[in-house]
């Protein structure tokens, strides 16, 4: 299947990418959650690996994450595994971020987001957790 960008209908369908840890499992997992529906792809992540640099337009921090999202859905029964790649980028002096992420499914279907990021805590939680998992 070809590239679709479905930012539009993520924002309209109030979807939200959410990134957690298991309180009692300690894995770190991926929700894919559309509010408006009800439903979502959720699952665990595994096998990352990532970048960091400075971003040369704007010389602020940036990191790239790749990594394998075991899911399923909500709204088929249907599992399957992922490649997934997240971009987050920060835009100004205030800690803003802009994030950009792109899933690829076993079943062909390639999504991709763009937009503002919210941190509950902050980046370098993240980066914790994900150092956790090697």
């Amino acid at each position: 299947m070809g590239s679709e960008n479905i930012t539009s209908q993520a924002i309209t369908g109030n979807q939200r990418l959410i990134i957690y840890t298991d309180n009692k499992s300690g894995v770190l997992g991926l929700t894919n959650a559309i509010v408006k529906d009800n439903t979502m792809s959720y699952g665990v992540i595994t096998d990352v690996n990532t970048k960091s640099f400075l971003n040369q337009q704007n010389g602020y921090y940036q990191k790239e994450y790749d990594f394998n999202w075991k899911y399923q859905n909500t709204y088929n029964d249907k599992t399957g595994m992922a490649q997934v790649n997240l971009k987050i980028s920060q835009i100004d002096s205030s800690y803003d971020y802009f994030g950009e992420i792109t899933i690829q499914n076993s079943y062909g279907l390639f999504l991709k987001y763009k937009g503002p990021i919210f941190f509950k805590t902050d980046i370098f939680v993240l980066d914790y957790l994900v150092e956790k998992l090697k």
